[in-house]
């Protein structure tokens, strides 16, 4: 082996190496390299070849050699592994004009933060880095999405929208008006003659947009029926004497409130200043004091008007003695909001008295002192016979049905009673409650 000592140190080549491996050294001159000795794994010396300047000296662990790359586009200098990601507080900006083979440090204007890093414009020649943010990437404001290798770009929807697929593709939508409400959690009932309490829990309101949000609620609201144009409050104007009316849960989008509200419109209230979202939940009717019966109660889709709200359908008593038969047309709650009616019947009369009550799709015939037989391919709808026990004019009997409103909202009652009635004796029907097609 041949062999040299360069500034205290021996250097040897043994004769298996690469024979041009010099057996003198040279000092190196100030500011450049003359040559570059490697040892590979065998401890054999060699001359690592000099390539342009501005390049790199590296060492390939795979090869165990010592190597020159010049960092151009044809051979990158990789810093990092390609599966290796920075985090943002760790990444030195690059700011400059790039050529072939220069590295310039990141220098960023003010201190970088995680929504702001380092790039190039896809339009820049020049391949100028600066720093910047998502807009300087992608400059309009929308979602973000990566599809068959590509990186695009969904449009933002509008309040209350949702984000789903379609066609394979991520897109902004409305939820259907009819969305999801919990039934049961609704509970509205007495609060005062004027005021009823209201509870609900998750539900989706609506704008007249047809755009969808959906609401969590917990709390329960007081609606005062005595003031109007305000949240938890009458849409417009006064409470009226037996009359229908819709409670609504409403919601201002601005300032994420929510309230309640009661109007004539069961589609359309006027809503309060701010209020932009609204829901159906209920259904009330007043008395004929303008009023709310003190045993009105609502559960999930299950109304009870309360016994002075109850509509009469037919009240008859003595001296009324002339007929044994009456029929005539039901009145619903608009039949579009209940799928069915919760009849009540009551009668005060002699031991004897029968009466048998039978709601249909057809009135028998007139009111009249005899029979009218109902056909048997007549619809039935709702029936019951009820006889009291005792001496007339001492005890009521009651008794009452679920009856099945049809769509068009055709309904008659047919009463048949054994006898006419005498003094003492008395009967009526009356709509007690509904069971709510909206909930």
């Amino acid at each position: 082996m041949g062999g040299c000592g360069c500034g205290g140190t021996v250097q040897y080549a043994p004769p298996a190496c690469n024979p041009n491996f010099p057996t003198t050294c040279s000092a190196l001159g100030q500011g450049s390299i003359v040559r570059v000795v490697g040892e590979d794994s065998a401890s054999c010396k060699y001359t690592v070849p000099t390539l342009a300047s501005n390049s790199l000296l590296f060492y390939n662990a795979s090869t165990a050699l010592t190597s020159w790359a010049d960092g151009t586009d044809a051979n990158p200098i990789k810093i990092a592994t390609p599966d290796t990601q920075s985090t943002a507080e760790s990444v030195k900006a690059i700011q400059g004009t790039l050529t072939s083979g220069q590295l310039v440090k990141f220098s960023p204007a003010s201190t970088p933060t995680k929504a702001t890093f380092p790039y190039i414009a896809a339009s820049d020649a020049t391949k100028t880095a600066s720093w910047g943010t998502i807009d300087s990437i992608i400059p309009n404001n929308g979602v973000v999405y990566k599809a068959s290798g590509t990186v695009s770009e969904a449009p933002l929807g509008t309040e209350g929208q949702v984000l789903t697929m379609t066609g394979g593709v991520p897109a902004f939508s409305s939820l259907p008006t009819n969305a999801f409400i919990d039934a049961r959690s609704v509970n509205i009932f007495y609060a005062g003659s004027t005021s009823l309490n209201v509870a609900f829990g998750q539900l989706v309101v609506n704008n007249a947009a047809g755009n969808s949000i959906s609401v969590k609620n917990s709390g329960t609201y007081t609606l005062n029926l005595s003031t109007n144009s305000l949240p938890n409050g009458l849409d417009t104007g006064s409470l009226a004497a037996s009359t229908y009316y819709y409670v609504f849960a409403i919601y201002n989008s601005t300032t994420s409130s929510v309230s309640t509200l009661a109007s004539l419109n069961p589609t359309a209230p006027t809503l309060p200043t701010g209020y932009t979202y609204f829901r159906l939940i209920g259904l009330f009717r007043t008395n004929s004091s303008s009023q709310i019966d003190p045993l009105y109660n609502q559960n999930g889709r299950a109304v009870n008007l309360g016994q002075t709200a109850n509509v009469v359908v037919l009240s008859k008593s003595y001296p009324d003695s002339t007929n044994k038969y009456w029929s005539g047309s039901i009145t619903y709650a608009p039949y579009a909001y209940v799928d069915k009616a919760f009849f009540r019947f009551s009668l005060v009369g002699a031991a004897t008295q029968i009466a048998n009550v039978v709601i249909s799709n057809i009135a028998a015939g007139s009111t009249g002192a005899s029979y009218q037989n109902l056909v048997n391919t007549s619809e039935v709808y709702g029936a019951f016979i009820v006889t009291p026990y005792t001496t007339g004019g001492v005890n009521s009997t009651y008794s009452t049905t679920t009856c099945v409103i049809p769509n068009n909202s055709n309904s008659f009652y047919n009463i048949y009673t054994t006898a006419q009635l005498s003094s003492g004796d008395s009967f009526a029907l009356q709509i007690s409650g509904y069971e709510l097609s909206f909930l």
